[in-house]
């Protein structure tokens, strides 16, 4: 009985159409006259087969785009299209696509995260692919080619910034420090036209103290860390050193005397950000023209930091869209997070820079050489690959532009 049974059902289904696709080919053809929203039913193939669906592609919740409000260098850019120079690639969206596009959310994974592909693998550059080729094989033996590594990614950073890596940090906080940005300056101060114009007090020197805009990060240790976004409760008993000088923007009138006065004070650098880490606030052009004039009036240097703005916001920093760089450029920049290497670069146009009179590729190398060789290597070997190959792959797709 049940072996008859099993072979009456097994013929039923060789003789005809398989009885559950039967069944909701019907239901699906008596629902479409009935519902006028209904979806058209899918017509099986001769072997009674039917075509797959094709589903929409899901994004995650979590990958959130909040693109940074400012005007970008190119007026014809538009975030939501990928501009490759394929037509076909054009017409695609960035929430039906998102690896085709940058990654705008200051706050993923603390925005160390840009892209989605692979860096290595989308530039094509033949040298990176070798040397990291030699990486998975043998890392000993690519530390042996650390200095030409070093030399094409100095080359690859200076093209797309135009500003140059002065010094690298495991930490972009450690690049923040008084201590090591007052030590930056003076190290330049030996290499000025004419020497023994420009110097530091003794004070300056042995307490190194520098200005902060108000609302500004600072970081996660010492001095700066009396004003971190997370400085509250018992983290602040980690703050230590010289407390920073504030300096309020809220009346641009003011800006002169209170640069004025730290300057008295023994701060020998001003700190600003041109998107406030803690609220989104954007440099306004009348502050920042009225902070750059009063740190060229008073050789205070200028320091930006661009740790989460390099590259998100319409141009490689955000210092240089049109309507900031037109009154001038900082003289130093603190770059980290989606650059993959996180340090100090150098602004050679800079309103303080300029005045030492360091010109000529040849001695403005020679005296990045000499802080950066002058103890240890520039940086290890694998950090700079990732961050040269990012760096290409966003001059190769306009990351900037499309920001």
């Amino acid at each position: 009985m049940h072996t008859r049974s099993r072979s009456k059902v097994i013929g039923t289904r060789r003789e005809g159409q398989n009885t559950s696709t039967t069944r909701s080919i019907k239901r699906t053809q008596g629902q479409q006259g009935k519902n006028p929203r209904s979806r058209p039913a899918l017509k099986s193939d001769s072997n009674g087969a039917l075509p797959i669906r094709p589903k929409k592609p899901r994004i995650s919740k979590s990958i959130r785009q909040r693109p940074c409000r400012l005007r970008s260098a190119d007026p014809e850019a538009t975030p939501d299209s990928v501009h490759d120079g394929n037509e076909e690639s054009s017409t695609k969206s960035r929430e039906q696509y998102p690896e085709e596009f940058p990654d705008l959310d200051f706050h993923h994974s603390w925005g160390s995260f840009l892209t989605r592909k692979n860096p290595i693998a989308e530039t094509v550059n033949p040298k990176i692919a070798q040397y990291w080729q030699l990486l998975s094989q043998n890392p000993t033996v690519l530390q042996y080619h650390i200095h030409d590594i070093s030399t094409s990614y100095r080359k690859a950073f200076r093209d797309f910034f135009t500003a140059e890596p002065f010094s690298l940090h495991g930490h972009v906080s450690d690049a923040s420090n008084p201590s090591l940005l007052t030590g930056l300056i003076c190290h330049l101060f030996q290499y000025a036209k004419p020497k023994g114009k420009f110097c530091l007090s003794t004070e300056a020197r042995s307490k190194p103290r520098i200005a902060i805009t108000e609302g500004c990060y600072g970081a996660g240790f010492g001095p700066l860390h009396y004003h971190a976004v997370n400085g509250h409760g018992s983290l602040r008993l980690t703050a230590n050193g010289a407390r920073p000088v504030v300096i309020k923007t809220n009346d641009v009138r003011t800006i002169d005397a209170q640069l004025k006065a730290a300057k008295k004070g023994e701060c020998v650098a001003l700190m600003v950000e041109m998107v406030s880490v803690r609220n989104g606030w954007v440099m306004d052009e009348k502050i920042w023209e009225n902070l750059v004039k009063a740190c060229n009036k008073y050789n205070m240097f200028l320091v930006v930091d661009e740790a989460l703005t390099s590259i998100r916001c319409g141009a490689p920093f955000a210092y240089q869209l049109p309507q900031y760089c037109q009154y001038g450029h900082p003289d130093l920049v603190l770059f980290g997070k989606a650059v993959r290497t996180n340090g100090v670069a150098i602004e050679w146009r800079g309103v303080n820079v300029a005045k030492l009179g360091i010109v000529g590729a040849e001695k403005r190398q020679y005296a990045i050489l000499d802080w950066q060789e002058r103890l240890t290597e520039m940086a290890p070997a694998a950090d700079l690959l990732i961050s040269w190959s990012t760096l290409l792959l966003a001059e190769k797709e306009k990351w900037p532009q499309r920001a």
